[in-house]
């Protein structure tokens, strides 16, 4: 007869349990780190390829049109809309004239308006307004066929803001509602409008594969920063001016090289996008380092001038906060690491 020896009967300890339970632990955190720079990278990458795919469309806009679109916001100037607004953030801003300028010179909403005409004329220029109480939405030419596309925007970029502004109302040129495309109506809408505007249709010059990317852009909070709300999430969605946004919610913004008066297409010469610190990477690899714009650096005398040659000769540029959702656009390297994962891609 066997008898069980006292050693063989004994169970775990406490200490052993909880040696246990700590390995577990360990593991298990080991185990969501790593799922979080899985997802992370997988961001980052899908971030990339759609930064990678508005560039090809702003490239092809640029060889159908000879210019690449105008920046988009609220000027502030005679005619512009606030939150809530028709024809909110879809003033032409005027372009900078000096570097000091060019540091807030940067539109949310061109993406959205000029690569994927996501509207009516309010967006691109052709069609009519159908939302009322602008427009009888049964009236001839209150919906554009095809719904997707924009019309030829002329050589202003600005479909008609400047070729032909509604000066008579006290409108500025570039302002929202001095669109007038094809002379339709006393005010750019559809009411009692029974003419279907005509020209090629262009675009649109991106397809987003993900709804989230599209959001709204609803207002501006108290320190000046986007409120967007997706699908879902407001009534009404299709009325608000859209953005184009990154993985992790963040607008794209985008900036380009800029140009002289009301012509997109002519230079500005002394300017260039390597003087928009917001730009600036983190480190600059040796042999692309040159001098610009002074930023807002404490630690640097008289400020960080860092600035890259890809930046200096590139003609556009998107750019986001990147996965901390947080930027210092006056600093080159900030204190705190906000904009050492922001995303930049410039390009010719």
């Amino acid at each position: 007869m066997l008898r069980r020896t006292a050693s063989s009967a004994r169970g775990f300890t406490v200490v052993e349990l909880l040696v246990v339970m700590a390995i577990i632990v360990v593991l298990i955190a080991l185990l969501v780190v790593a799922v979080e720079r899985a997802m992370r990278s997988g961001q980052e990458a899908q971030s990339q390829v759609l930064m990678g795919s508005i560039e090809q469309g702003l490239t092809q806009f640029r060889t159908d049109h000879g210019y690449l679109p105008p920046v988009l916001g609220r000027s502030g100037t005679s005619g512009s809309q606030s939150p809530g607004n028709l024809g909110f953030a879809r003033d032409v801003l005027a372009p900078p004239v000096n570097a000091l300028q060019q540091q807030t010179w940067n539109s949310i909403t061109t993406l959205a308006e000029y690569l994927l005409a996501y509207g009516n004329r309010s967006a691109d220029g052709y069609g009519a307004i159908g939302d009322p109480p602008y427009s009888n939405p049964d009236a001839p030419g209150a919906t554009e066929i095809p719904t997707l596309g924009l019309r030829d925007p002329g050589r202003d970029g600005a479909w008609g803001a400047i070729v032909n502004p509604r000066q008579t109302q006290g409108l500025s040129r570039g302002v929202f509602l001095a669109r007038n495309p094809g002379d339709a109506g006393v005010f750019p809408n559809s009411a009692g409008n029974s003419v279907q505007l005509e020209g090629r249709v262009f675009g649109p010059y991106l397809e987003l594969q993900d709804g989230r990317l599209l959001g709204a852009l609803t207002g501006i909070d108290g320190n000046g920063n986007p409120i967007v709300a997706f699908p879902g999430e407001i009534p009404d969605f299709d009325l608000y001016p859209k953005v184009i946004c990154d993985y992790w919610g963040n607008p794209i913004k985008y900036t380009r090289r800029p140009y002289f008066g009301s012509d997109p297409a002519k230079l500005n010469p002394g300017l260039d996008l390597g003087d928009v610190v917001a730009l600036r990477p983190w480190s600059i690899p040796s042999g692309q380092e040159l001098d610009g714009f002074a930023d807002a650096s404490s630690i640097v005398a008289g400020g960080d001038r860092s600035t890259s040659r890809s930046l200096r000769s590139a003609e556009f540029a998107l750019w986001t906060p990147g996965p901390d959702r947080a930027q210092n656009s006056a600093v080159r390297v900030d204190p705190d690491g906000f904009n050492e994962d922001n995303m930049v891609r410039a390009a010719r």
